[in-house]
């Protein structure tokens, strides 16, 4: 299995596996999951940008553009036992 590691908003993160376009309710967002440089397991979710429509690219090839990757909203969904 490769390691995916990655900085968005300025700290580290391995993540499970590459982002995954969902329904966000009035439009689509990517998430993933992941730990963060203590081991908690964190959800991340990046907004698409403003005039990225997923319509114009159904089949998900053009995502580079989808959303500013290096800025995303983390929540911690379970902390690291040390």
């Amino acid at each position: 299995m490769n390691t995916i590691t990655t900085t968005i908003n300025g700290d580290e993160y391995t993540l499970d596996h590459d982002a995954i376009a969902r329904n966000a309710g009035d439009g689509v967002e990517y998430y993933t999951t992941g730990q963060d440089s203590n081991g908690n397991i964190v959800e991340i979710v990046w907004d698409t940008l403003p005039g990225w429509d997923w319509a114009d690219d159904v089949n998900f090839d053009n995502e580079e553009n989808a959303c500013d990757w290096d800025v995303a909203d983390i929540e911690i969904t379970g902390y690291a036992t040390k």
